[in-house]
């Protein structure tokens, strides 16, 4: 089981666009610690992309050994933790499905993301993980994609697990940890000048790509790869695509 790295995407603050106020002056010392700040996060991103492509190349069929890992995080995820739908307007689909750890200490330690299996499709609107639970956020969201991928007809036995493929995640306002100083460190680099992150894809070797995943933000996909490639058909992320209001979404590759 690879390392618990938790992520933390708060709720939305409205519909203002993350950006500098146009009268501030970017001193030469902020410009600095912003741009540390993006230098660190592509290095995190080159070793995060270094660890899916090692974990891809080595994955070929389930073992014995993974599949009774499944099954034990499987009957974690059935004592300790309770799901249920919920209306949800912001989602294209008007729900919701909010997953919390039976032990949580306050409301606001919860998964709320919408499976959408039809569309190998995972839209993740908050987590915030408690210390002491005892999955990690990667086992959080595979469980949310196979409930409601699946029906008590259909997922009686972990090893006849024959999930959608995943196609991409997205995420509202990912704006956590170090992302804001990202972000404004990004904003200049926009040669539109319109104060705000461009809108667009980044292409996996680039750097903002790598920057966009070394982010805290990028720690949710990428270990959907590391723990979960073999059961979702995924070995890497091609693309990150900024939203216009740094909503991102994670483009997967085929294993």
């Amino acid at each position: 089981m690879t390392d618990i790295e938790p992520f933390d995407i708060p709720d939305a603050p409205g519909d203002d666009v993350v950006a500098i106020p146009e009268d501030e002056h970017v001193t030469q010392a902020n410009a600095a610690k912003l741009k540390a700040v993006y230098d660190k996060c592509v290095q995190k991103g080159k070793d995060r992309a270094a660890k899916m492509d090692a974990v891809a190349r080595a994955a070929g069929a389930r073992t014995e050994a993974h599949i009774k890992t499944l099954a034990d995080r499987r009957a974690l995820f059935e004592k300790f933790y309770g799901s249920a739908m919920q209306d949800w307007p912001k989602s294209a689909t008007g729900r919701v499905m909010r997953t919390t750890w039976t032990a949580a200490t306050k409301d606001s330690f919860e998964y709320l993301a919408t499976p959408i299996p039809d569309e190998g499709a995972i839209l993740l609107w908050n987590a915030e993980r408690e210390d002491g639970e005892k999955l990690s956020n990667s086992d959080i969201l595979f469980h949310q994609y196979r409930l409601a991928a699946s029906d008590e007809a259909t997922d009686k036995d972990v090893t006849d697990y024959v999930l959608p493929l995943m196609n991409y995640m997205w995420t509202e306002n990912a704006g956590a940890g170090e992302a804001i100083e990202l972000y404004q460190y990004m904003i200049q680099l926009n040669p539109a000048r319109d104060n705000t992150v461009a809108v667009g894809p980044r292409v996996s070797g680039s750097p903002d790509y790598y920057a966009l995943l070394g982010a805290t933000n990028g720690s949710a996909p990428t270990y959907l790869v590391l723990d979960h490639c073999m059961d979702l058909g995924i070995a890497g992320i091609s693309q990150i695509e900024v939203g216009p209001l740094t909503d991102m979404t994670y483009r997967f590759t085929r294993s």
